[in-house]
């Protein structure tokens, strides 16, 4: 989900006309009497932001798109005692920003729960854990999800970046690789057998990037 907070402004410098009508008489023409015309010029910086963010596939901002969804695909695993199971690998996508502007913002993750089936019923799960896993400001940050209750947010393991203009730039842009399991562990490759999987329907959450302006 991509959010624009503010446009950059289109024209900085602004050209305020004050074009008055000079008028010489023939003699003052003889006397070399300069005309003046005067405009006056502005470089305003007041709207000079943007906030961009969102998530993508791509690990390059410049090439960025707003990803909408992303689809864990399981696999169908027969053991040698003929027992099949389900296998849903990890999948990676990336965060990213692209700001300009005076504010110190942070992003954070938010998980709105784990894959929950409403059609889900008897023995079937009804939700399965949700675990996200990123590297960003020099640490190991995991959110996990294993209910149908939000996590994340406020006083939680949430925070992708945070930025301070009084040691980053005005303009800033990034990505955090986040890797995305099926699993209450990190990276983990999830295992499910058949029985205990609602095969109709569909497991689904919702995973938001929250702005918050800082100090």
């Amino acid at each position: 989900m991509t959010k624009r907070l503010s446009l950059v402004a289109i024209l900085i410098i602004s050209l305020v006309a004050t074009l008055g009508a000079v008028q010489l008489a023939d003699d003052e023409l003889t006397k070399e009497t300069p005309a003046k015309l005067g405009v006056k010029l502005g470089f305003n910086l007041t709207n000079f932001q943007n906030y961009e963010f969102g998530f993508t596939s791509s690990g390059v901002v410049s090439s960025a798109a707003p990803l909408p969804s992303v689809d864990l695909t399981p696999v169908a695993e027969v053991s040698q005692n003929g027992m099949t199971t389900l296998s849903v690998s990890p999948v990676s996508l990336y965060a990213y920003w692209n700001v300009t502007g005076r504010d110190n913002i942070s992003l954070n993750l938010q998980l709105r729960s784990g894959l929950v089936n409403p059609t889900a019923d008897g023995n079937e799960k009804r939700v399965i854990p949700l675990t996200v896993r990123w590297y960003s400001n020099g640490q190991d940050h995991v959110l996990t999800a294993t209910g149908e209750s939000p996590v994340g947010g406020t006083g939680n393991d949430s925070l992708i970046m945070k930025r301070n203009l009084s040691s980053e730039p005005l303009h800033e842009e990034g990505v955090v690789q986040l890797t995305v399991s099926a699993s209450d562990t990190a990276g983990e490759t999830g295992s499910f057998s058949l029985n205990e999987i609602a095969l109709s329907g569909a497991y689904r959450t919702t995973m938001t990037i929250i702005v918050r302006t800082t100090n």
